[in-house]
C-alpha cells in the first residue's frame, strides 16, 4: 500500500458504508454476522466484473466505476450523504486498496476466477470475463493459469488481459513484490 495514495477521509466514509451494509445484511437475515465480509467481497467483485466484462483489457477506470457503483448500492443514511459528496474519491480509494476493506479479498478473488475459468466454454468467453480481467490485474499467475486451461482444452490463444504497464504498476516487476505488500498492508518503500 502506498501511503501517498491512502486517503483517510475516504477511508472513514468507506468504513462507515461497509459497517452500515454489514449491519443491514444481518438485520434483514441475508447472511450471518460471520458471513458479511465474504458477502460484501463477492458483491464488490461482481460489481467490478460487470463493468470490466467485454472490454479488450482491464482498465483501472473500469474498476473505479465498479467500486463507485458498489458503494452507491450499499450507502444509506448519513453515510450515503457523505459518500455522494465524495463519491469519486471513495471509489478510487476502494479500487486502490480493496484488501484493506475486504480482509480475504485476494483469496476470494482467486477462488472466483478459478471457478469462472473451470466453467468457461471457450477462449472467447474467457477473454470477455470481467472476473478474470480483475484477477489478472490483482493476482500473480492468473495468465499462466488461463494459458494452461486453454492448452488443456486444446486451444491456443494468447491473452493480454492487462496492459503490461498497468500490470507492472499493480503487481510489480516480478508479480509478487507489490502484491505481497498489498496483502500485508505495508508499503515496500517503508523499509
Amino acid at each position: 500500500m502506498k501511503l501517498r495514495s491512502f486517503d483517510n477521509k475516504a477511508h472513514e466514509i468507506i468504513a462507515s458504508v461497509l459497517d452500515n451494509a454489514a449491519e443491514h445484511l444481518v438485520q434483514t437475515a441475508r447472511c450471518k454476522p460471520t458471513e458479511t465480509d465474504e458477502y460484501l467481497t463477492l458483491a464488490y467483485i461482481a460489481e467490478c466484473s460487470s463493468v470490466i466484462k467485454n472490454g479488450t483489457s482491464y482498465l483501472e477506470v473500469d474498476e473505479i466505476i465498479g467500486a463507485e457503483l458498489f458503494l452507491e448500492h450499499f450507502a444509506s443514511g448519513k453515510s450515503r450523504t457523505s459518500f455522494m459528496r465524495n463519491d469519486r474519491k471513495c471509489a478510487k480509494q476502494l479500487a486502490a486498496h480493496p484488501n484493506v476493506y475486504f480482509p480475504d479479498y485476494l483469496t476470494i478473488l482467486r477462488l472466483a476466477y478459478l471457478r469462472v475459468l473451470n466453467a468457461a466454454d471457450d477462449a472467447t468467453s474467457i477473454r470477455a470475463n470481467g472476473t478474470l480481467m480483475l484477477a489478472a490485474a490483482s493476482l500473480p499467475g492468473v495468465s499462466t493459469d488461463i494459458r494452461r486451461e486453454l492448452r488443456r482444452r486444446g486451444l491456443t490463444y494468447e491473452l493480454s488481459l492487462v496492459p503490461k504497464d498497468v500490470l507492472q504498476k499493480r503487481l510489480g516487476p516480478n508479480g509478487t513484490l507489490a502484491i505481497a505488500h498489498r496483502m500485508s498492508g505495508r508499503s515496500p518503500s517503508l523499509r
